[in-house]
């Protein structure tokens, strides 16, 4: 038989026979690096610190026309895994990929980029975490609510009972670092294309 035949022929043989050729596994490691046992699961705790406080108050402006104002801090710690299994890249990924993004540009390869190698991290490992915390999470928060005048809440009480009648609307906004980098890309992106002259 010739030999670029082999596979072709061997594969299918023991197939046939029944016989196992090939097995996968998936392994997950305890921190020193001794691997656990086939199927069982890496016991894994994630932990985050969260702090909101808001002040509001209710301005009765008219009998039939309340505002509502108000102001929520929130601040939230980045997620840490208890156990000291949490990793992290060693190289900023964003300015990893804005340099893969320019060299590409430039036809160069990617292999001319440093490594992607992981190292400890997080809080249970005392280095930093995903991310740093931010401290700017604010939202204000405005809530309206709209009465009907003394004519039309006759109506309303024969069709709903004696309960009042209004209609409510309100609104919040938050701000966190994700919605600044998203909104600051947005104002910021150049969307000509450079080819096109």
């Amino acid at each position: 038989m010739d030999a670029s035949f082999a596979n072709s022929y061997d594969f299918p043989l023991t197939a046939l026979l029944g016989m196992v050729t090939e097995v996968d596994a998936q392994y997950n490691f305890q921190r020193d690096g001794s691997a656990l046992a086939d199927g069982y699961p890496a016991h894994e705790a994630v932990r985050h610190q969260q702090l909101e406080m808001y002040v509001q108050d209710v301005w009765k402006v008219r009998p039939t026309f309340t505002l509502t104002l108000g102001l929520r801090y929130s601040l939230f710690s980045p997620p840490w895994e208890t156990n000291k299994l949490q990793v992290s890249p060693t190289v900023n990924m964003d300015q990893w990929f804005l340099n893969r993004a320019a060299e590409g540009n430039a036809g160069q390869p990617s292999n001319l980029d440093p490594l992607v190698s992981y190292d400890w991290s997080g809080q249970a490992n005392g280095r930093p975490g995903f991310y740093n915390w931010d401290p700017k999470g604010f939202r204000a928060a405005c809530g309206v609510c709209l009465g009907a005048p003394d004519e039309q809440r006759a109506v309303g009480r024969r069709v709903w009972g004696k309960q009042n009648v209004r209609a409510l609307a309100g609104s919040g906004w938050y701000t966190t670092g994700l919605a600044r980098a998203l909104w600051m890309t947005s104002v910021n992106t150049d969307h000509s294309d450079s080819r096109r002259n």
